[in-house]
């Protein structure tokens, strides 16, 4: 995340994620990272009026079990696993619907108290994309082609 900020010409500045409110309102710093929801919760929008749609980032959102547990499942009974596989992904899918729902409310309640929304054109985000390659190029040949997967899905 620093080398990605360093990158799109920014210095910067890790600090506690709870300290970034009070930060931006002593000019700390200038800016944060930040989703709809999380940017309306926490009330930055309060403290950091202007908001960049960037898509600078996406984190995945992950389900993860340990091969101990599953095997320990299996072990009461072969079907659960297949169930509770079925689950999880049932649960990822009403998970996204809820974020998605999540994020159009934040992002209305934050339009309607007046922030700035900046909206990249095609082009403006094509520099994005060009100014991060760096990054890319950095990472192991693993990485790039785990990448290139999520890119191709």
């Amino acid at each position: 995340m620093s080398r990605m900020v360093e990158l799109l010409g920014a210095v910067p500045v890790q600090i506690p994620y709870g300290d970034v409110y009070s930060a931006l309102q002593t000019a700390k710093i200038d800016g944060a990272e930040n989703n709809w929801p999380s940017y309306e919760s926490t009330g930055h929008f309060q403290a950091a009026p202007y908001y960049l749609l960037d898509e600078h980032s996406r984190i995945p959102e992950m389900q993860i079990m340990s091969t101990v547990a599953l095997d320990k499942i299996a072990e009461v009974d072969k079907d659960y696993v297949q169930i509770v596989r079925e689950c999880a992904k049932e649960c990822a899918l009403y998970e996204r619907e809820l974020w998605k729902a999540g994020e159009a409310d934040s992002e209305r309640l934050v339009r309607e108290y007046g922030c700035v929304v900046t909206e990249l054109t095609e082009a403006q985000m094509a520099e994005f994309w060009q100014a991060v390659q760096p990054l890319y190029e950095e990472l192991s040949q693993e990485d790039q082609a785990l990448i290139q997967e999520i890119r191709n899905s």
